[in-house]
């Protein structure tokens, strides 16, 4: 028998778990929210990863995380260049490892 929860109703038609965007965060936002969306990717980042060893499986998702990280370095180093550019607001992560990822990352940038 169907439930009569709205909620478990909506979900009756779904054909299977929702799926990350292929889309890249829009780069063409102001430099305070791009740092604040690779902060956000980063603890994104963090718990993916967390995940993928406590489950011992790869999700395909954290390759574009690590993508959209790579794609938000870019466009923030690329408006830090500008003149005049925000002030920064902090930094994505403290996590040693993270900090040697975001390091390895903007070298290949």
């Amino acid at each position: 028998m169907p439930s009569s929860d709205p909620q478990h109703q909506r979900l009756e038609g779904r054909e299977g778990p929702p799926g990350c965007s292929p889309d890249p965060p829009d780069l063409t936002q102001p430099l305070p929210l791009l740092r604040y969306l690779l902060r956000v990717e980063f603890g994104r980042l963090e718990v993916a990863t967390r995940l993928e060893t406590e489950r011992n499986f790869v999700f395909p998702e954290t390759t574009i995380i690590i993508r959209d990280i790579q794609k938000l370095q870019s466009a923030i180093k690329e408006a830090e260049s500008q003149p005049n550019p925000a002030p920064a607001v902090g930094e994505p992560c403290d996590d040693d490892v993270l900090q040697s990822l975001r390091t390895a990352l903007e070298e290949h940038s």
